[in-house]
């Protein structure tokens, strides 16, 4: 019985607690371009999401209060390049389709 009402209570605080963090956003914008140079922005930014990029995305800016972690392919897979609030990345060779927050 004692491990029932532990089981129960591990998994209330699991689904209260888990929302939470999901649900968090970053303060700031991230902004992309493409090649030729028309920006998109993304505006505070939940933790956790896999955002998709324009496919010839070459030009990051994280104004965000959060780590940005880019990603060469869609759906956040691949070599991660991670950027500290406040950087940027720039380059021809720089191809970017996905951006994780937190």
């Amino acid at each position: 019985m004692l491990r029932v009402a532990l089981a129960a209570g591990a998994a209330l605080t699991l689904s209260l607690g888990l929302p939470a963090i999901a649900q968090a956003a970053s303060t700031g914008s991230f902004i992309y371009a493409n090649v030729n140079g028309e920006e998109s922005t993304l505006r505070s930014p939940k933790d956790g999401v896999c955002y998709p990029l324009d496919s010839d995305t070459h030009t990051v800016v994280n104004h965000t209060d959060r780590r940005a972690t880019v990603f060469p392919e869609h759906g956040c897979v691949g070599t991660a390049v991670t950027l500290p609030s406040g950087s940027a990345v720039n380059g021809a060779s720089f191809v970017v389709q996905s951006v994780r927050f937190g």
